[in-house]
């Protein structure tokens, strides 16, 4: 594990205390005594996690306005950029103040957790000390555990922002794309209320595989060069292959049997054209265009990820659903992180 303490008091028996008490054998804590070397350092290499003490100099102490605080500076620098090094890397916020303002302020702008450093004149009680450095060992293990799942999602996010750069065409699409990333991301890893979670129902991480889900779309719709809602064609633009199309008046598809062993074109009803749904949309692009066959279709994409986004039920229900299974019920049975991870990995490769 590699850490990093930002505080000017650092080699003043702080590093020795975090390597004691807290880190022990897991990881090297680096330092940064002031703003010039946070911002260098942070910049410069990729943390597993920070500790961030809010002050930093002499005249931070006889600063009124938070945002004024050299801590706070610096922790708007490391989070200033979803691409900068350690946008996802969690950040504990040391400070003498206990006035709650001042860490809700902290804790908007992003850091995950605080500890108040207790000066011998404030410490309440040996039993409040003692509780406070355990809530901070607690803090630290948690925190860390989390760290490494946020920098793989933030990677696999990357390399589509990346792949979307380069083998989307259409500019705004791409634009959608990196911001349906982005939201998902911050869904993925939203703090959720013991209220919302059991009272309100809330699920970051399914809704996040909804958000993704939805880049599905945004793909489709670049790689099949859609231009109307309305359009019966239905071309890819790599292969130029045809999979629905007008011939001799008549509108020819093989989107009834994509998912099939051997697709066959089917004349269809114009006036009974309906909307070719995603799935279809998708597995017409895995197939023509990556060449995969019908059991790679099923096994990677229909059975993994399709049935999941009509397990969790919150679009496309099902009329079995509806009369008789509660979004409850389904939620609690979802992997939704895994899912979600999964998802990722799967646009990556519909982008190849």
């Amino acid at each position: 594990m590699k850490l990093l303490l930002i505080d000017d008091l650092a080699l003043n028996g702080w590093k020795s205390v975090l390597e004691k008490a807290i880190i022990k054998n897991i990881g090297k804590l680096d330092v940064a005594l002031n703003f010039q070397e946070a911002i260098t350092k942070t910049n410069g290499a990729k943390y597993d996690l920070i500790f961030l003490d809010a002050r930093l100099t002499e005249d931070d102490h006889l600063k009124n306005e938070i945002k004024e605080l050299t801590g706070f500076r610096i922790l708007k620098e490391i989070r200033k950029d979803f691409d900068s090094n350690n946008f996802s890397t969690p950040i504990i916020l040391f400070t003498a103040s206990n006035k709650i303002w001042t860490i809700d302020l902290f804790k908007q702008y992003g850091v995950d957790s605080f500890y108040t450093k207790e000066h011998p004149n404030d410490i309440i009680s040996k039993d409040s000390s003692s509780k406070n450095l355990k809530n901070l060992q607690a803090d630290f293990e948690e925190l860390l555990k989390i760290s490494k799942d946020k920098e793989d999602i933030l990677s696999i996010l990357k390399i589509i922002n990346a792949k979307t750069k380069t083998n989307i065409r259409n500019v705004n699409i791409k634009l959608r794309i990196e911001e349906k990333l982005k939201i998902g991301y911050g869904l993925l890893y939203r703090a959720t209320t013991k209220v919302e979670k059991e009272k309100l129902l809330f699920n970051n991480e399914i809704i996040a595989f909804v958000v993704f889900w939805s880049i599905l779309e945004e793909v489709s719709h670049d790689l099949y060069n859609r231009k109307e809602e309305s359009d019966k064609e239905w071309i890819l633009r790599k292969s130029e292959i045809k999979i629905q199309f007008f011939e001799d008046n008549k509108l020819k598809s093989r989107f009834q049997t994509i998912k099939e062993e051997n697709p066959v074109y089917e004349v269809l009803e114009i006036k009974n054209a309906h909307q070719v749904n995603l799935s279809n949309q998708i597995s017409g692009i895995l197939r023509y265009d990556l060449g995969w066959n019908h059991h790679q279709i099923r096994l990677n994409f229909l059975d993994k990820l399709n049935k999941y986004r009509n397990d969790i039920d919150f679009i496309h229900s099902s009329t079995h659903s509806i009369l008789n299974h509660s979004l409850k019920s389904n939620q609690k049975s979802a992997n939704g992180f895994f899912k979600c991870k999964q998802l990722l990995e799967f646009i990556i490769k519909l982008l190849q």
